[in-house]
């Protein structure tokens, strides 16, 4: 298997939920400390990406941003950026149903001629689901300093392999980002 590291991408404003993402419970543990759990056994060492102090509670290492104020392409830069290993898997803390099986084939699809993998459902894409190289980084950072914030471009520009999920596997792409969607998500097992 290729030796990789993981990133979680844990520093966005969570406007649209009014808390922090990160801390949200479900099932017992945070959406961060699921996450985490997720990616770990896959995963050389495991960075979390965010300029907030209190994700060292998880005893990782906490990357903060090295451009501030560049959305969630700064942290995937940042994240790139501090890496060691070339191939790095990426999860955002807002998607915590991501499971090994997703995790097994987004790393599976990884091929020495390829520099982007995420996934995709019928309905979005999911950039922030995937694994990157680090030859990315000098693309990253061109859009960065253009002032092209977008991640959904800034990735295309890498021509990522795009894994598309459907059915059960889909719904586990899903992205918790507003009450509604963590009300949504709460009432699922009960």
């Amino acid at each position: 298997m290729t030796p990789l590291n993981g990133i979680i991408l844990c520093g966005g404003n969570s406007k649209r939920m009014g808390a922090d993402k990160a801390f949200l419970d479900y099932k017992g543990q945070t959406f961060l400390a699921r996450i985490i759990a997720q990616m770990q056994p896959f995963c050389q060492t495991v960075y979390l990406c965010g300029n907030k102090p209190s994700y060292a509670e998880f005893g990782l290492e906490v990357v903060p941003d090295l451009i501030p104020d560049s959305g969630a392409l700064g942290g995937l830069y940042s994240g790139l950026h501090r890496s060691e290993t070339p191939w790095n898997l990426v999860l955002s803390c807002d998607a915590p149903l991501v499971d090994s099986e997703i995790i097994e084939s987004l790393i599976n699809s990884i091929h020495p001629q390829l520099k982007a993998i995420h996934a995709k459902t019928a309905k979005d894409a999911h950039p922030l689901v995937g694994c990157y190289h680090k030859d990315c980084l000098p693309s990253f950072e061109k859009a960065i300093k253009n002032g092209r914030l977008k991640l959904q471009p800034a990735v295309s520009a890498c021509n990522p392999k795009i894994l598309e999920y459907t059915g059960a596997q889909a719904s586990k792409l899903r992205n918790i980002n507003t009450p509604e969607d963590y009300k949504s998500l709460l009432t699922l097992d009960s």
